[in-house]
């Protein structure tokens, strides 16, 4: 019943997310059967529902294989043969003639992973969890690459942190009970495995200790998605805080002051959050900005440890390493200089270790400032190290940052494409097997951001030689061999954001700010999270060699990036896309314009405040700042109404939410709220108006 229902749900999405497709060839069929065991079908049901298929039936039969040969011509069909391969999560394709199919698996995921490769050779992309990639007209392989040979994952861990902190669509489906978000967490679910993951965690917040009635909600709702995840063989992962003392962001954390009984009040806690829920694993994190006394830190650790292994035993541990330089986040410990973070490596060895990194910056690069680190040497080398030694160690970056950086401009930024790959191509040169754990920390999917995280949980199952082959594949099937050009524009727009936003460090030029990074970087010592920027006060204030180096150093480089994204824009928009037809090709056409128009924006604003550093006129300028922002507002709006996610209203405006931001994730981005503030802040610094100026924070 479970598995008709969703197949009859999954046939409506259907029909909305291809409805603009022509008739397909009758030899190019839209309907698959799936064969299975009887014992198998509960891990495949939500496979075959969600496909965006005309008819998808997943069928019993003993013996798989042999009911190919009952199935009617014309049909596609496949048998699916759980267990006769030995290797974990492993999958080999069959075509035992045409239109017939064989997957041979290890296990239940691996399974799932053959069976999305199969339609995947036919065509078929999962983009976004809430909208697959249908072509026109499927075709259907007869074999040849990909098919007769034993797959297997290269990272035993796959993962993907949904950092539901922030009010993204992860959030809602995570952590407000309803029917209708358990329904859009078995999307999120069934992504997550169409496209080679194997773990999915999120962030718990306090609000589920608010009353009885929310934690029983809690229990019940996370229950659910525990069983469907489990049902597909995918491992969940609850994230907590441990000390309130770093907690900014109403999370979930297990001390939240000077307790009298530190073991009470963890067992306590830990009851609340996990007491009854089959979690696979728990992660713990330390906040941001503010630290403890470092034995209370250890010692602390390894009390939660000792406490969780009680509760329930053998359960994983994962700490978090995080990124903070300041001043007062460096620490001795045991006659050692350490940053705050790295206190992890004292605590109990059976705790994994888990190297945050932040924004599309890399282990091997620079920071850019970054949390006031010029780079993340600390981090590297002790990822180095344990690789080296063969120790456990997760690696845990971003494949979007948020607040006032990456989709909340918006900008398009497929450069952490380039940077996971990046790191994932030199762990594996430094190291005797390379990475073997990788979790992504996601923060929200709109404007080509689900890019990021397809293609880093498919470059953790195959590294490949290059990016550009993970982009070749993504794009391959859009009509008349346009994926091929896309890919590589794709490709060039993010090699020209590694050499401007990374090398040349103009990554905070193009990124928004609001006014608590403005307050935070007036304290002392100073609180520092994106890469830091001078303000147009100071800017105004520059004398002549200060005015030449900014001209040398960010006005010409701004300016060669303005010209080169408009340069590949233009390619992109020469291809002549079907963005009626495509929907991802409008998105995709929405996200390089409105990175162009948001560097057009940047760069006359500095040159204005360096005009008027000289006392020069800016009405040129301004006049570009104002095209700009009229044509960001046009792109946006145009945006924000195709929205992937089924539900624009939780995302766009101000809306009351458990998190600690009282709006969507992309309502920033729909006001375009950083723009409109430094519009009026250069107009009060002129003296052309006294605009109000938005905080763009809360």
């Amino acid at each position: 019943m479970l598995a008709s229902a969703r197949a009859k749900l999954a046939i409506a999405l259907v029909a909305v997310t291809s409805a603009a497709c022509s008739a397909p060839p009758e030899d190019t069929p839209r309907e698959l059967s799936v064969y299975t065991r009887p014992a198998h079908v509960g891990a495949l049901s939500s496979f075959v529902a969600y496909l965006p298929l005309s008819a998808a039936h997943l069928r019993e039969a003993a013996d798989p294989a042999a009911a190919l040969r009952q199935v009617e011509p014309g049909t596609a069909a496949v048998a699916v043969d759980i267990g006769a391969l030995t290797c974990r999560e492993c999958y080999r394709l069959e075509a035992v003639e045409p239109l017939r199919y064989i997957v041979r698996a290890g296990d239940k995921l691996g399974a799932q992973y053959g069976l999305a490769a199969l339609l995947e050779h036919a065509g078929l992309r999962f983009y976004h969890p809430f909208r697959s990639y249908v072509p026109t007209a499927l075709s259907w392989p007869r074999g040849g690459p990909g098919f007769d040979t034993v797959v297997e994952p290269k990272m035993s861990v796959r993962g993907l942190h949904m950092h539901t902190l922030h009010p993204i669509e992860g959030y809602y489906a995570a952590l407000e009970p309803s029917e209708q978000n358990l329904e859009q967490m078995r999307r999120i679910i069934d992504w997550v495995a169409k496209n080679r993951g194997n773990r999915l965690m999120w962030v718990l917040l306090d609000n589920i200790t608010t009353n009885a009635d929310n934690e029983k909600r809690y229990k019940d709702h996370t229950r659910a998605i525990l069983a469907e995840a489990h049902a597909r063989g995918i491992e969940i992962n609850a994230r907590l805080q441990l000390f309130g003392s770093g907690n900014l962001q109403h999370a979930f954390d297990l001390i939240e002051g000077d307790e009298p009984d530190l073991g009470a009040a963890i067992d306590g806690r830990l009851k609340i959050a996990l007491d009854g829920l089959d979690y696979d694993a728990v992660g713990i994190s330390f906040g941001e900005f503010f630290s403890e006394q470092p034995q209370r830190f250890v010692d602390t650790l390894d009390l939660l440890y000792e406490r969780l292994q009680k509760l329930k035993p053998g359960i994983e541990l994962a700490a978090q390493i995080h990124v903070g330089n300041q001043k007062d986040q460096r620490v001795q410990f045991k006659g050692e200089e350490l940053q705050y973070y790295f206190l992890v490596k004292h605590a109990n060895p059976a705790i994994v270790k888990s190297v945050h990194t932040v924004m599309y910056y890399t282990l091997f690069g620079d920071a850019g400032g970054a949390y006031q680190h010029d780079e993340f040497n600390e981090h590297r080398e002790f990822l180095l190290e344990r690789l080296r030694a063969g120790q456990h160690v997760r690696y845990f970056p971003e494949t979007a940052y948020w607040v006032t950086f990456d989709n909340s401009v918006p900008a398009y930024l497929p450069l952490y494409i380039r940077s996971r790959w990046l790191d994932i191509d030199e762990i594996g040169k430094r190291t005797p097997s390379g990475l073997d754990d990788h979790v992504l920390f996601s923060s929200g999917w709109e404007w080509g951001y689900w890019q990021h995280d397809v293609a880093a949980l498919r470059m953790s199952f195959a590294p490949p030689q290059s990016y550009l082959a993970t982009l070749q594949q993504m794009f391959a099937p859009w009509l008349g061999g346009s994926g091929a050009r896309v890919a590589q524009v794709i490709f060039e727009l993010a090699e020209l954001q590694q050499r401007a936003l990374i090398d040349q460090r103009l990554a905070p030029y193009l990124a928004g700010r609001d006014s608590v990074l403005d307050l935070g970087r007036k304290l002392d010592p100073p609180i520092i999270s994106q890469p830091d920027r001078p303000s147009l006060e100071e800017i105004k204030a520059y004398d002549q060699s200060k005015r030449d180096a900014f001209t040398r150093s960010v006005l010409e480089p701004l300016a060669a990036l303005r010209d080169g994204i408009a340069a590949l824009a233009a390619r992109l928009r020469g291809f002549g896309l079907d963005t009626r037809q495509n929907p991802f090709a409008a998105e995709l056409v929405d996200a390089f314009e409105i990175t162009e128009a948001r560097a057009r924006f940047v760069t006359a604003l500095f040159s204005a405040a360096l005009a008027l550093a000289a006392e020069k006129p800016i009405d040129t300028f301004s006049a570009a700042m104002d095209q700009a922002l009229a044509d960001g507002k046009a792109i946006v709006a145009r945006r924000h109404g195709a929205l992937f996610y089924p539900e624009p209203e939780r995302l766009l405006p101000r809306r009351p939410n458990a998190t600690f931001y009282p709006f969507g994730y992309l309502h920033q981005a729909h006001t375009l709220c950083y723009w409109v503030r430094e519009h009026a802040l250069l107009a009060r610094l002129a003296g052309t108006g006294k605009p109000s100026v938005p905080n763009c924070a809360l």
